[in-house]
């Protein structure tokens, strides 16, 4: 069944209004509140709207747009170029920064000391931030502007059809779908359901019970970070099940409206 192209307008339309001004104001106060702003496990919260707000202005308003009028914006391929970049580039950052920030969490939960000093948080944190948020950009850079690749123009479709180029070859189909969509997803699943078994296992042993108060001492960062998480892992299932109406623009206004700090503890401040 395929859901018309007006009902589709109003679904982006009536959730991308909040969803940018949530980021935006999430954005605000990690950005004005210095210890916020230093604290190592809102980096990647940052970086998620900053790109979510981005994807919105730009991917998502070309939708829109897509759905009201029944063409691209404008009828070139360069612009179709660079809205299939823009709609996988971003994307896959986005969803490989929740992936990172599963694991991340582990780290600056359980494993303090491998953040203790300057050398080790650009090792540990800030080279894998940018890592991976860089490579997807540099990866469709190849996929869709250096390497060969003729596809067929299509003005009636979405993306102007142009998303082929990346499924190009077999390797290639087979390396975006596991590499950007399936290992992620697994990752954010099991890393978030391990936090919960590492905390209850924890907790639930007497002899590690200062442990277990310094947890509870953090639980509010824990609950804070656990949510926008898991929201995302649904928020991500949701392109490859529902394709033909590109829901990842709900996604991002999940990701966005529940992002609560409270204060934190771990900072790039903090040195040996």
């Amino acid at each position: 069944m395929t859901i018309p192209y007006i009902i589709r307008f109003w679904l982006y339309l009536i959730f991308l209004i909040p969803s940018v001004l949530c980021a935006l104001f999430c954005l605000y106060h990690f950005l004005i509140d210095r210890v916020l702003r230093k604290a190592l496990n809102n980096h990647v919260v940052m970086l998620i709207l900053v790109l979510g707000v981005f994807l919105n202005l730009t991917d998502i308003v070309w939708y829109i747009d897509f759905y009201r009028t029944g063409h691209p914006l404008s009828l070139t391929e360069a612009f179709c170029m660079t809205w299939t970049y823009i709609d996988y580039a971003v994307f896959v950052s986005i969803t490989l920064l929740v992936a990172w920030g599963s694991i991340e969490r582990h780290i600056l939960i359980f494993h303090q000391n491998l953040v203790s000093t300057q050398i080790k948080r650009f090792l540990v944190h800030y080279l894998p931030l940018f890592t991976v948020t860089m490579y997807p950009f540099i990866y469709y850079i190849i996929i869709y502007f250096v390497l060969p690749c003729d596809p067929w123009i299509d003005f009636t479709t979405s993306g102007c059809g142009i998303s082929a180029c990346a499924y190009n070859t077999a390797f290639l189909g087979m390396w975006d779908s596991i590499a950007h969509n399936i290992v992620p997803i697994f990752i954010i699943v099991i890393f978030s359901m391990a936090l919960f078994g590492r905390i209850w296992y924890n907790a639930a042993d007497p002899t590690k019970f200062a442990i277990v108060e310094r947890y509870e001492q953090q639980s509010d960062v824990q609950t804070h970070i656990n949510n926008p998480y898991y929201k995302q892992f649904g928020a991500y299932v949701k392109p490859l099940l529902t394709k033909p109406i590109e829901l990842h623009s709900l996604a991002e206004m999940d990701t966005s409206k529940d992002v609560e700090v409270p204060p934190q503890t771990w900072s790039d401040e903090t040195d040996q």
